[in-house]
Order: structure tokens, then sequence, then C-alpha cells
């Protein structure tokens, strides 16, 4: 018996590009941490100076900036990552419903019509390319909501 093997991409629009944004600014981010690394050492025997203070308000200044950068990025891609899924989501309930009325038409013949109507044929390979349009939105809706909760996820980290 074959087996089959559906596998779906990333679903959201943007993806990538969101992706790419906040790991640019996580690097960002990095450097800000290791500024305030590096202020920390220099000042090792001066730590409570006022030269010293301020060196370290500005590196938290451009950490804590570089932080909500990367998090307003991470929102922005949730936000989308939710309407993609949501816009999925709403063409699977309408790709079910007409394929509940076409089988609903459709089972409404008899056998005898079934072989003999046009209309029941046409019908049938309406109900066929209405599964096949089914079952990828389904998947598509299934890693949307994946992306989105992915986004969640790293929106939650960033707020520790």
């Amino acid at each position: 018996m074959a087996t089959r093997t559906i596998s779906t991409k990333l679903a959201i629009e943007g993806e990538q590009e969101y992706r790419q944004k906040v790991s640019m600014l996580n690097s960002e981010l990095a450097v800000m941490e290791s500024e305030l690394k590096k202020v920390s050492s220099a000042y090792i025997g001066e730590a409570n100076t006022a030269e010293a203070l301020e060196a370290k308000e500005k590196a938290l200044t451009n950490a804590v900036q570089a932080q909500e950068k990367v998090m307003a990025e991470q929102n922005a891609a949730y936000n989308n990552a939710i309407t993609t899924h949501e816009k999925y989501k709403k063409e699977l309930e309408e790709i079910e419903k007409k394929l509940s009325e076409s089988k609903t038409k459709y089972n409404s013949y008899t056998e005898s019509e079934k072989q003999a109507s046009k209309e029941a044929k046409e019908l049938e390979a309406e109900i066929k390319k209405l599964e096949a349009e089914h079952e990828r939105l389904n998947g598509k809706t299934m890693a949307s909501k994946k992306g989105a909760d992915s986004w969640q996820q790293s929106i939650n980290k960033s707020k520790k």
C-alpha cells in the first residue's frame, strides 16, 4: 500500500523577511550587551564614579533600545502570522461549505442518475477539486498557526 507524505512550508507571507530582521536586531543587541560588559570591565576599580555610571547608562540605554526594536519586530511578525492564519482559516471554511453543498447535491442523485447525468459527473469532478483545495488550505492553516505560535513564544522569551 502506498503511503502519502504531506509536507507544508511555512505559510506566512513575509516570514523570511521578519526572521532576517529579528536575526539582524538580535546581532545588534548582542553588540550592545558586549559594549555593556566592556564598559563594566573598563571601570572595574572606579565603578561608582560619574564617568563610569554615565558610560554604563549609555550602554544600558542602547541595549534597551535594541531589545525594544527586537520586540517590536517580533510583535509585527506575530500580528502578520495571526492575520495570515485568519485568512487561511476563512478560506478553509468557505471551501468546507462549498464541499458540503456539492457533496449533498451529488448524494441526492440515485446511482443510475450519477452514471448518466452530466451534472453529476461535473459535481464529482468539482468535489475532487474542492477536496484537494481543502487539503492544501488545511495544511496552510496548520502551518500558519504553528508560525503564529512560534512568534508568540519568541515574544514571551523576549519579555523575560
